[in-house]
């Protein structure tokens, strides 16, 4: 017949799998991960911990990859659950609202208590400095910033070393409190990097993902990174480190590369950001001369302009912003004209 009532039952479940394949979609790796952590790798059908024999299958159909039509099941509930079809409701197969019961009752049971940060959300987990960030967030953060590089130095870059391009690294790298290396400091390498370490969590820099057993950087962690990436002396020091820990532990020298010397400190805030920029062009808003970096101190810092004899100082404290613009390349500091002297 022409309507194809001539085609027996089977048949019709063939076609219909095969047309299902056709068109069928596979769950994005995040979707994916979020099951698997939530059930902990045990199928939400017999509660079996299955390990790497596990599937993530399709409660309704094969076109719908939101994570509501996700379920971890074993190979073998795997080959018993398949899409239900209320045309052919022969014996008790699995209906969607009960592997749904079981899907919650899984998660219920074996992650409860774990917080798992939503899809597509704005929280720190892996996510960069992005740009919708408010500049007062930006100042705040640099201030943050700087006032941990003038307290850990060396030991806050080489933290960012062991992140990989993927902003993750292992918790178990123990290469982080090697106490056979010279840190040229009156405090050996371990402790350093303990302090650094803790400090860092404290001002979200970084923070655990006790799932994966990984550390990875936070929006505020990146934006450490790149400012210093960003700046030459860190940008430096940063890859001559990154080199350092590259080498096996045989071949690695003793002492680190450019070790600071026991009395070198990053003064605190906008000051350590400046003293690494010394001898670099910079600009005062409402200043039409362009002005170089000559000095830099806990309480004076002074400019020279690169037009006249001029030269320009003020207190640190005295500094209300800075921003760096990216076309001229250069540092844009915001001062209160009242508060700056020429010498």
């Amino acid at each position: 017949m022409r309507d194809g009532s001539y085609l027996a039952d089977p048949q019709l479940s063939v076609i219909r799998t095969l047309l299902e394949n056709m068109t069928r979609k596979e769950f994005s790796r995040e979707v994916a991960e979020r099951v698997l952590i939530r059930s902990r790798r045990h199928c939400c059908v017999c509660n079996k911990f299955c390990g790497t024999k596990i599937v993530v299958h399709h409660i309704e159909g094969h076109t719908d990859n939101t994570e509501d039509n996700a379920i971890s099941v074993c190979f073998d509930c795997h080959a018993e659950v398949n899409t239900y079809n209320d045309a052919h409701p022969g014996g008790r197969k699995y209906r969607p609202s009960e592997l749904r019961k079981l899907r919650e009752a899984t998660y219920k049971k074996y992650s409860n208590d774990i917080e798992i940060p939503a899809l597509h959300s704005q929280s720190d987990y892996g996510k960069g400095f992005h740009e919708g960030m408010s500049l007062a967030q930006k100042r705040i953060d640099s201030q943050l910033i700087w006032n941990f590089i003038s307290r850990h130095g060396d030991f806050a870059i080489e933290i960012l070393v062991m992140f990989g391009d993927d902003d993750h690294c292992s918790m178990m790298d123990e290469t982080l409190y090697d106490d056979t290396v010279s840190t040229g400091a009156y405090v050996s390498q371990n402790d350093g990097h303990k302090r650094a370490w803790d400090v860092g969590l404290d001002l979200g820099l970084w923070n655990v993902d006790p799932e994966r057993e990984t550390l990875f950087l936070t929006k505020r962690g990146k934006f450490f990174r790149e400012t210093v990436r960003g700046t030459p002396e860190l940008q430096g020091r940063y890859k001559e480190l990154e080199e350092f820990w590259r080498m096996s532990y045989r071949s690695r020298p003793k002492d680190k590369p450019g070790a600071r010397p026991a009395d070198y400190h990053f003064a605190p805030g906008w000051t350590g950001w400046l003293q690494v920029m010394q001898y670099s062009p910079v600009s005062l808003k409402g200043h039409r001369d362009l002005f170089i970096l000559i000095s830099v101190a806990v309480s004076e810092i002074i400019l020279k302009s690169v037009e006249s004899t001029k030269k320009v100082k003020f207190s640190p404290e005295k500094i209300q912003s800075i921003e760096f613009d990216s076309e001229m390349g250069i540092l844009v500091l915001d001062v209160s004209p009242d508060v700056i002297e020429e010498c």
